[in-house]
């Protein structure tokens, strides 16, 4: 008999994993794939891991693949508004259909060994990109690396965007350290490239590579690039590779950290052509071109003014919003709605926008895992900032909504813009808001 015949029955059945915490290491994800059929050994992997980038980087290459007509398996997290989000092909969401499908036919093996929610996610997305026959999938690591139940895949290419300072309980409070666990994805055999160029991670992960007589590709020292021109469509650069020319590229994602980002995917491109596969210039940049990806500088226009939601939820994140606003809005001071969740070091993300924020809007995501209203509080009082705070990110929005002409960046957390998201889609105003 089938027990879930409804999506948010399934769903709900999901988020129960959560009752079972965190457990980092890889017994638990192993006894699931094997009890399952190992459905990660059915195609190969390109697996991402770094700080800051991953998503990015990965929907890049999505794009690029799907658009070189190949079936590409996506796996991101986390999502901001609908769990579908986190899993696609061709970039396109997991149906409720096979969610009900897939829960169905392994529930029962999943609790058996108390799975948690990320063990089950990422065994979900190998299912299902199993049972649609995905020629490659590209995969997102989640916390770290080496511990991370992403970290059993069938990889081809290892990629390290780079290496910063977050989730420091968990991976050190040393960039070496962080660099090490991240750079615990790299298996015999791969492809290993990164966008990492400071020194001390750059060496770790250059040394773990040697040590499994691996070479790294360096971002640097394989493509250049320059920014030609950028307004609120589009950031327009050149990228010079060993082997290309890419001219005149339109980044529809906002910053100039997007075009290292576009030239890291790039460069993997140009290491899969190696490989085999059949990309070629015009199909890389039509890729990144036509690529989506909600919550990085979304803009959503409003009479006189614009609003941003950004997902930036650390220090090294906030600084990349920071200069990208900047760069786009010069002196138009913005309203700042903030919140973040535990662990983030949002003493820091604020400090960013000390003296430049017009007004700061300090709300907790509704999570559980988010920093208490008077934590951040503190922080706020303690940089002496000019700030309001509200219980929850929808009054703090309607209170930011009045002030007219002001910009407002809403930041911090992938769960604060996914409240706000939705809330500004139920509004009559901002109903044509796409959903992520």
């Amino acid at each position: 008999m089938t027990k879930f015949k409804t999506y948010k029955s399934a769903l709900d059945w999901i988020y129960k994993r959560e009752q079972e915490g965190v457990k980092l290491g890889l017994d638990n994800i192993k006894k699931l794939l094997d009890l399952t059929g190992n459905p990660q050994n059915s195609f190969p992997s390109i697996h991402i891991a770094g700080t800051n980038g991953k998503g990015s980087t990965s929907v890049f290459l999505s794009y690029i693949l799907s658009n070189s007509g190949y079936k590409i398996g996506l796996l991101t997290k986390p999502h901001i508004k609908d769990f579908r989000e986190r899993i696609r092909i061709n970039n396109e969401k997991i149906s409720e259909y096979d969610i009900i499908d897939i829960v169905n036919n392994s529930y029962k093996i999943a609790e058996k060994i108390n799975v948690t929610f990320f063990e089950y996610f990422v065994y979900l997305a190998y299912e299902y990109f199993k049972s649609k026959n995905v020629d490659i999938s590209i995969i997102e690591a989640g916390l770290g690396g080496r511990l991370d139940a992403t970290n059993i895949i069938n990889s081809i290419i290892c990629i390290i965007t780079n290496i910063d300072f977050d989730h420091t309980k968990t991976l050190g409070n040393r960039l070496d350290y962080i660099a090490f666990e991240k750079a615990s994805i790299l298996k015999p055999g791969v492809k290993v490239i990164t966008a990492e160029n400071k020194k001390i991670p750059f060496n770790v992960i250059r040394r773990m590579a040697e040590a499994l007589n691996l070479n790294v590709v360096k971002l640097d020292d394989n493509i250049k690039y320059e920014l030609i021109d950028f307004n609120e469509d589009f950031y327009k650069a050149n990228f010079y590779s060993k082997k290309e020319k890419y001219l005149n590229l339109k980044i529809p994602l906002l910053g100039e950290h997007q075009l290292r980002n576009s030239a890291l995917s790039i460069l993997t491109s140009e290491e899969l052509i190696k490989l085999g596969y059949n990309l070629n210039s015009q199909t890389i940049i039509k890729g990144i071109e036509n690529t989506v990806w909600h919550g990085r500088f979304t803009l959503i226009k409003d009479n006189n003014r614009t609003i941003i939601i950004d997902v930036g939820h650390n220090p090294d994140g906030q600084l990349k919003v920071f200069k990208t606003y900047n760069q786009l809005y010069g002196s138009k001071k913005p309203l700042l709605l903030i919140g973040a969740v535990k662990g983030k070091d949002f003493e820091s993300m604020l400090k960013i926008w000390k003296g430049y924020a017009k007004y700061f809007y300090i709300a907790p995501p509704d999570n559980k895992r988010a920093l208490s209203l008077n934590e951040m509080k503190y922080f706020a009082e303690k940089l002496d900032l000019p700030f309001s705070a509200y219980d929850n990110s929808i009054i703090a929005i309607k209170s930011a909504l009045k002030q007219k002409d002001d910009n407002i960046i809403i930041t911090g957390s992938f769960y604060l813009a996914g409240e706000i998201w939705n809330y500004l889609q139920k509004t009559t105003k901002f109903s044509s808001l796409p959903s992520p």
